[in-house]
């Protein structure tokens, strides 16, 4: 929400979305601060999703009108992001599995 807030096109005035901003940012920080007060809440999750989170806004956030041309950006990233996380799966459970990979220069 955060970067599609500051950067995406929503139909929504100015003010409203910078209150938005600031309340999504509140909450994100506050739950920050949480995790790290409470024994046991491993905040590098917390803070995985929320960069996840921000890199989806970006991939996305200027994509969101119903034209022929965000319609197929939107196709065509998600497709790009499911095939890079199936080759990270991939490589995870063979390396989890002893098998590597090696290339050597000759």
């Amino acid at each position: 929400m955060l970067t599609t807030l500051q950067f995406g096109k929503l139909p929504i005035d100015k003010q409203i979305r910078d209150n938005i901003f600031k309340g999504v940012l509140q909450f994100a920080a506050l739950n920050l601060v949480i995790g790290l007060a409470i024994p046991h809440v491993d905040n590098v999750g917390h803070i995985g999703g929320l960069l996840a989170g921000l890199l989806l806004g970006i991939v996305f956030g200027k994509h969101l009108d119903d034209s022929k041309e965000s319609r197929k950006y939107r196709r065509i990233a998600w497709l790009s992001l499911i095939l890079l996380y199936l080759l990270a799966l991939t490589y995870v459970l063979l390396a989890w599995n002893g098998i590597t990979f090696n290339v050597h220069r000759t």
